[in-house]
């Protein structure tokens, strides 16, 4: 199955719950996902954890948050192969079940900010059952990495200036 995600998805409030830990968060399976407003609604959104939450190291974390954003809106020809096994686990029955969401590292300056692209958590937006897909193969072969960065050049240069709008 290709879920595509050639639309952006506009993100709305829902309650979202893992099938399993998210990776590196023991106990973190159920989750609030709450749009952000700004100058695009539903592009960005916080995805807040509802459990008690450990860290591989045993360390206490309350309610870890997420910054999340829909792939579409910044990069147009995002696509994300999955497999049938990892799409019938979610209950996904065709592409317009799927939403796809980035989780994105904020770094200052704006400019080193990043979205994980490689790794994106897929949600069944009928259901709320989500999933972070981790392709077998590597960053070079998808065509979309960890750490991508969140700004262009130019745009990271015009923010920097106060040029763009937030």
């Amino acid at each position: 199955m290709q879920t595509t995600a050639t639309l952006p998805v506009t993100l709305s409030r829902m309650e979202i719950i893992f099938r399993r830990e998210m990776l590196g968060w023991i106990g973190a399976t159920n989750f609030l996902l709450e749009p952000i407003d700004g100058e695009i609604s539903g592009m960005f959104a916080e995805l807040r954890c509802t459990d008690g939450v450990r860290l591989r190291s045993g360390a206490a974390v309350p309610s870890p948050r997420f910054l999340v954003l829909t792939p579409g809106f910044l990069w147009p020809d995002y696509q994300v192969a999955l497999d049938d096994e990892f799409a019938d686990g979610l209950g996904i029955v065709v592409e317009e079940d799927a939403a796809l969401l980035a989780i994105v590292t904020q770094r200052v300056p704006l400019d080193r900010s990043t979205a994980n692209l490689f790794s994106p958590i897929v949600i069944n937006r009928r259901s709320g059952l989500a999933d972070q897909f981790v392709p077998a193969a590597s960053e070079t072969e998808v065509g979309w990495r960890v750490r991508t960065p969140l700004l262009s050049p130019q745009l990271a240069e015009d923010a920097g200036k106060g040029g763009m709008p937030c």
